[in-house]
């Protein structure tokens, strides 16, 4: 089999799908900022759009990642693992508001926003069983 994948003969059959990573939404402001309510809300936004992308995918997350990107383009990440996985905007939004607030420099303005999703898996039931079946691939648009 080796031989033949050396002379590019294979006849295994395609894979086009694959569960994605991870899901995650970053937003530019137009002009750097340091609002407190301006950035908690855009951060609120973004969970939002994460939490329905994963809920498109009926998938579920252990890791939420914050990006920000400071006006200097200085940027950090901070993220953490949750005991249980989350895929609900209610649960990101608060980790991601907990990471924010945490670790954000309120001296500094911001030029860039982010929230994302990973150590993806299917949701399943108590039995461990998938509660649906795998999404069509051509339904899934990232």
């Amino acid at each position: 089999m080796l031989a033949q994948l050396a002379r590019g003969i294979d006849n295994r059959p395609l894979v086009t799908y694959r569960l994605p990573k991870s899901a995650g939404h970053e937003h530019t402001f137009s002009s750097d900022s340091r609002d407190r309510e301006v950035l908690l809300n855009t951060l609120q936004h973004l969970g939002k759009k994460v939490a329905l992308r994963l809920e498109k995918c009926e998938l579920l997350g252990r890791t939420v990642c914050l990006k920000l990107r400071y006006e200097n383009f200085t940027t950090i990440t901070r993220q953490t693992r949750t005991r249980h996985p989350v895929g609900t905007a209610d649960e990101i939004n608060r980790i991601s508001r907990d990471l924010f607030l945490s670790h954000w420099d309120s001296r500094r303005r911001i030029r860039l926003i982010g929230v994302s999703v990973s150590s993806l898996a299917e949701e399943t039931s108590d039995t461990g069983l998938p509660l649906f079946p795998r999404p069509d691939p051509s339904d899934l648009v990232f």
